[in-house]
């Protein structure tokens, strides 16, 4: 039935990728988000154990649970069993007649760039007979075939849009790694004009190195592709350590090319020893009063 768009109400539940560099500190900005559940994939959760970290998480430390799927675990079947379970507490926490308390209010799936990894090593294993799969045990995630073309873009639309139906219950946030971009800038030649490639055996072009012009995901360029999909939401955090501080700093970022806010986050901010979600919040909160 058609609704109007006057009526439209964003979800108050965060739905959202964050990114950064290796200890960026997106592992911790996630835990502090209501009684976070951490599906840890890069097998790092003793990075929010660190005294640092301990701090900004204070109480809200007690609250995390956390899972940890490593090699030589099954990656997929133990993600598939895990998610029929949280779909399972969503759904049942929900309802009044089964009065189980909720253990986890916010899934962070900690990393994507880690679990595909895992994705691709088991489909090579599959392939060369290394590994077999039950099927049968199979519960939420639907069986696909490794031969199947683009095993790994198949296997991150159906954890995707699992996590999306579990949306409805839980916050949701996922992380990615990041990396930087490199290319190679315009041939020049030696007077310093761009030289076209159909001149290029004509002309004695100065052939630059590579240089970085940018981040990416670490990810598959269809896989990165497809993640613009997923997210309105893509926040870039980061670890400043400038010359002479004796300590590191940490922002996030809401509009670089990769992160952007459909809510309307902007700039970049400085998180340093802050709850990330309590700061979340006061946007929130803010943009309401503002409507």
């Amino acid at each position: 039935m058609p609704q109007n768009l006057t009526d439209f109400k964003p979800n108050e539940k965060i739905f959202a990728l964050f990114i950064s560099r290796s200890g960026g500190g997106k592992t911790t900005a996630a835990a502090t988000f209501p009684k976070p559940y951490i599906l840890d994939y890069d097998g790092r959760i003793d990075g929010i154990t660190s005294p640092a970290a301990r701090l900004i998480l204070g109480d809200k430390f007690k609250d995390i649970k956390y899972d940890q799927f490593l090699p030589p675990d099954d990656s997929w079947d133990k993600t598939d069993r895990q998610l029929e379970w949280m779909n399972l507490q969503g759904m049942q926490t929900n309802d009044k007649k089964y009065k189980i308390e909720r253990e986890f209010d916010t899934i962070v799936f900690d990393s994507m760039s880690t679990f595909l990894d895992g994705m691709l090593n088991e489909g090579w294993e599959l392939r060369t007979g290394g590994r077999t799969r039950n099927t049968q045990e199979r519960r939420l995630l639907q069986p696909f075939d490794y031969r199947d073309y683009g095993y790994e873009a198949t296997a991150f639309k159906q954890v995707m849009d699992t996590l999306r139906g579990l949306n409805r219950h839980f916050n949701v946030i996922v992380t990615s790694h990041i990396i930087a971009r490199f290319d190679k800038p315009d041939l020049r030649d030696s007077r310093g004009n761009v030289v076209k490639a159909s001149d290029g055996e004509s002309v004695k072009a100065v052939v630059a190195d590579q240089v970085e012009v940018g981040e990416k995901l670490v990810l598959s360029n269809k896989i990165a592709e497809m993640a613009k999909v997923y997210f309105n939401e893509v926040y870039r955090f980061e670890k400043v350590h400038a010359p002479g501080d004796t300590d590191s700093k940490f922002t996030v970022e809401f509009d670089t090319d990769l992160a952007r806010s459909a809510r309307g986050f902007s700039g970049k901010v400085d998180i340093t020893g802050k709850d990330f979600y309590e700061y979340w919040k006061e946007q929130i909160a803010k943009q309401v009063k503002v409507a």
